[in-house]
């Protein structure tokens, strides 16, 4: 009985495979999912599980009808345009780019790096040829040149990718150097303009005559990606439903889709009756090789801390509807082991630290599914790390996203009374109490909040690996320093209201309700003061180059017991 059940679904698929042959079938069948899928989580493989996750019930006729197909990732070769997969064609198409994002990506990058310069070419032979026509005008004409292009050719490289693979009857004719062949062929006619004449009086400053200056303005036109289906490709109906199709599954795959699918074990190369399955299969592998995951980033807030029967911490992100956990070793939780600190103790204060993070939100990256509980694992390194790439590493000008002097967002991830850690796009930083703010901050905790967003300014960058990045950041900086001006409407012998922030050594630090930074060394009153007290304050002396006023407290208003 199971024997006859696995003949039944291999030949299901079989014909499913065979019907998709000319790649319409599963084309569609990409555009299908992708409306089931809209509104899932990122990353290239939802369309196929999270996608339809998030929508089970509505899906649920799809899934029924195309059981088989969704078994096999190779069901993105016949969805996607084959072009992504490998420059030289999908003959000659590596392994990695069947189960590596990554490479697919740099696929991509060639691929639209090759008809940028093209387009540029042709962009920059009309205006030589614009020039010509310029200098040769007579006496009397001037000219200008309006061109929207100079800088940056905007196109839809999705489409044109997704254009050149429909037209292509036969796969093993795609490839990246004969899409490179059609552009050059074909696309005289992609940059074209127009000139508009105008006339005007100018006259002569030495001579005083007058005399009509004729200016010819050309203005730079792109035919737009219409002109690609009719000029280029030379579309039927039908390659134009296809292309359409791939371009929607195309933009499925880069921005709307998480998770991979396994493969059934069941499908054997040579027998799906698809030379693409086949030749798929036979790259891939049986089954279909899980190492590999997809590396977009997700982010979530940090909603518990959970200890797991064999002893170890996890971090509980919440994401949508998915529980995610995250191992304490991925959280980047990074404290030096050293003859101070053992083992155990350090453990002790990443749980410690992990505690002062609930509710904030973190970024991760999917690393699989952990079977017995069902639940997605993650990892806030990889995430962290892939966003230090980005915006820390040099690029090939030598320039940082995060540089010196720059104010960026910041997450606040920990507060505590007298700091407040911060996560920039990947590097943790801490910032203390006189950073945070111009007046004085007895107690950080009553500003800042765990889990909202503050600007910083970058004191420094030090970038010694990816692995070893430190940051130094301040608030106070990004707004305006007013206490200057504040302090000038205080005087000498005059008398203020004020709150207690802080008591250090002695030393009463106080917050004048004028908005003046206050210290006083002695208190009038036979009670002490304590923290948060409102106080009546003398101004014994202005100390400009700190911007404080130095006095002492006459009374004690109120206590704050």
């Amino acid at each position: 009985m199971a024997g006859d059940n696995s003949r039944k679904e291999q030949s299901a698929l079989s014909g499913a495979a065979s019907a998709a042959g000319t790649a319409r079938g599963a084309i569609k069948t990409g555009k299908a999912i992708a409306g089931a899928a809209k509104g899932a989580a990122a990353g290239p493989y939802g369309m196929l599980d999270a996608g339809l996750w998030e929508n089970r019930k509505a899906a649920g006729k799809i899934l029924a009808a195309f059981a088989a197909l969704l078994m096999l990732p190779v069901l993105f070769l016949l969805m996607l345009p084959s072009l992504i997969f490998g420059s030289l064609g999908l003959d000659d198409a590596t392994g990695d780019a069947l189960n590596d994002n990554s490479v697919i990506m740099e696929n991509i990058a060639e691929t639209e790096a090759s008809i940028e310069a093209i387009l540029r070419k042709k962009h920059d032979g009309l205006l030589e040829e614009i020039q010509q026509e310029a200098d040769a005008l007579g006496p009397g004409c001037k000219y200008g040149i309006t061109d929207d292009f100079s800088d940056r050719i905007i196109y839809e490289s999705a489409l044109i990718i997704s254009q050149f693979c429909a037209s292509q009857d036969d796969y093993r004719e795609i490839s990246l150097a004969k899409l490179e062949r059609i552009l050059r062929d074909n696309t005289d006619g992609i940059f074209t303009y127009t000139v508009e004449v105008t006339e005007y009086e100018e006259t002569d400053e030495e001579t005083g005559e007058s005399r009509t200056i004729y200016h010819h303005e050309y203005t730079v036109e792109y035919a737009g990606d219409s002109y690609y289906t009719e000029n280029v490709f030379h579309l039927t109906d039908g390659q134009m439903q296809t292309a359409e199709e791939y371009a929607a599954n195309l933009h499925l795959f880069l921005f709307d889709t998480v998770y991979l699918v396994e493969v059934n074990p069941d499908l054997i190369p040579g027998e799906t009756g698809n030379k693409a399955v086949d030749l798929a299969l036979t790259k891939l592998g049986t089954p279909y090789s899980q190492e590999k995951r997809t590396r977009k980033i997700l982010t979530g807030t940090l909603g518990g801390i959970e200890k797991m029967d064999g002893g170890g911490t996890i971090a509980v992100v919440y994401y949508k509807d998915m529980r995610v956990v995250i191992p304490l070793s991925e959280m980047m939780i990074n404290l030096v082991e050293d003859e101070a600190h053992d083992y155990g103790e350090l453990v002790q204060r990443q749980n410690k630290i992990l505690g002062n993070m609930l509710g904030c939100e973190i970024d991760f990256i999917i690393k699989g599914l952990e079977n017995a509980s069902r639940s997605v694992v993650a990892s806030r390194k990889d995430a962290m790390y892939k966003k230090r790439q980005i915006f820390y590493m040099p690029d090939a000008a030598g320039n940082s996203r995060v540089c010196e002097d720059r104010i960026v967002q910041a997450r606040v991830i920990a507060v505590a009374e007298k700091v407040v850690r911060v996560e920039i796009f990947g590097t943790e930083c801490s910032i203390l109490a006189r950073d945070l703010s111009w007046d004085w901050l007895g107690d950080a905790t009553e500003r800042f909040h765990v889990g909202e967003q503050i600007l910083v300014r970058i004191l420094s960058v030090k970038i010694r690996s990816l692995e070893d990045i430190s940051v130094k950041a301040d608030v106070k900086s990004v707004n305006g320093n007013t206490s200057k001006e504040k302090l000038s409407k205080c005087k000498i012998q005059g008398k203020y209201a004020g709150t207690v922030t802080d008591i250090h050594k002695g030393t009463v630090f106080v917050r004048l309700h004028i908005g003046v930074n206050a210290v006083a060394h002695s208190c009038y009153d036979n009670r002490m003061p304590g923290k948060k007290d409102d106080v009546s304050f003398v101004v014994t002396r202005i100390d400009a180059d700190r911007n404080v006023a130095v006095g002492l407290i006459s009374r004690i208003i109120k206590q704050n017991i």
